[in-house]
């Protein structure tokens, strides 16, 4: 990722919401003065389960899905996202933003019953 743009997981961070990542750890990152912090293995499953979700999806709600628009990152200004997938579905396209949820030993997304994620 960019050194210079700030994402949805960004925010979080700047905000102070990020368990990971505190709003001077982010600005020492932004200045290239401190290494990005590894994925977790959550994380890492997650990206790997992403087509499976997204077929899914499409199955479900009669999408049509770009397969290559999972590499597609926008930027607008300062702002920056990853697309998870980008979508057609009754002559619109837009983007799909693909979750799933894991029970996790430590509810790294969360506690269960709970919006946090």
């Amino acid at each position: 990722m960019d050194h210079s743009t700030v994402s949805a997981s960004r925010v979080a961070a700047m905000i102070g919401c990020d368990p990971r990542l505190s709003p001077l750890g982010l600005y020492l990152q932004m200045r290239g003065e401190m290494p990005p912090i590894e994925d977790s293995e959550v994380l890492e499953e997650g990206r790997e389960f992403e087509d499976a979700i997204a077929r899914i999806a499409a199955r479900k709600y009669s999408m049509a899905i770009d397969p290559a628009s999972n590499q597609r990152r926008l930027v607008h200004g300062p702002l920056s996202c990853h697309l998870d997938r980008l979508c057609l579905r009754h002559g619109c396209v837009g983007p799909l933003e693909v979750k799933h949820a894991v029970r996790s030993r430590s509810h790294e997304w969360g506690d269960p019953g709970t919006d946090q994620v």
